[in-house]
């Protein structure tokens, strides 16, 4: 789960410190233009200044876009916008820079855009980047866990939830996997896939969702809403798709969630 309020703090501070050294350098770059004897350290000096400006910019412009490119997708559930934005960092990331982020990215995405066979492939496709370390393992483990269970494939469900839970709390080298995921919502999700209920509300009503964004607060409410239905509880399982409906914005879970609403709403009346 990104801690979003903490990532704006510390991009806050990020921006002075960035800002301040370009200031310092570009100070300083033009006191060496100005105070060379020849024309030629003159010119010297003037091209590595526009070069290494330009070369700066660019990767402002470039994290800007990602920056921009993770709101849209986590907080305001706008996948297509998200989506339109990696488009642009592909186009002038020269340098190849954000590459694997984007590959990673996409993952969300095609969850996101319920495409859970696409995700499926696109994981086995990639399996080289995600056994890079112990966080990209965990997002490939999850990724077919949710898909798995998006499609309704129980086996398979079955088989990855150990693939996700043993990464729990997982080092390598001192190196520890960073908490992505509500390990409460995993776990309610495979107990409701595997139909014990109980335990699957438990987990759910376990989960901290303080620290969950509006894109995973759509996905886990939508889940919860599923339970509610197996249980036979069509007044709770609304209230959740309500809430997903308020959040999820442009993820195909909104309109799933209306369509579904409006099924729950057709059965009782």
């Amino acid at each position: 789960m990104i801690n979003l309020k903490k990532f704006a703090f510390s991009e806050k501070w990020r921006n002075i410190i960035t800002y301040l050294i370009y200031v310092v350098f570009v100070g300083y770059s033009i006191h060496l233009i100005i105070e060379a004897p020849e024309l030629s350290v003159k010119l010297t000096y003037g091209a590595i200044t526009i070069i290494f400006m330009s070369i700066c910019i660019l990767s402002e412009y470039l994290r800007i876009l990602y920056r921009n490119s993770i709101k849209a997708l986590n907080l305001k559930c706008d996948p297509i916008t998200s989506r339109e934005i990696n488009a642009k960092i592909l186009k002038f990331d020269l340098f190849k820079s954000y590459t694997q982020t984007l590959k990673i990215m996409e993952t969300l995405l095609l969850i996101d855009e319920n495409k859970a066979e696409e995700c499926l492939t696109f994981l086995e496709d990639n399996e080289k980047l995600f056994k890079q370390n112990l966080d990209y393992l965990l997002i490939r483990n999850y990724s077919a866990f949710k898909a798995y269970f998006m499609i309704d494939n129980k086996s398979k469900v079955k088989k990855f939830y150990p693939e996700v839970t043993k990464l729990k709390g997982a080092k390598i080298k001192g190196s520890k996997v960073s908490p992505l995921y509500s390990w409460e919502e995993i776990d309610a999700v495979y107990y409701l896939s595997s139909k014990d209920y109980k335990k699957s509300r438990n987990a759910f009503e376990s989960a901290h969702l303080g620290n969950m964004n509006s894109r995973e607060l759509s996905h886990f409410y939508y889940e919860f809403a599923l339970l509610a239905i197996a249980e036979g509880k069509s007044v709770e399982a609304i209230k959740h798709l309500d809430a997903v409906i308020e959040m999820s914005n442009k993820m195909t879970l909104f309109e799933i969630a209306k369509q579904l609403r409006k099924d729950l709403t057709d059965e009782k009346a």
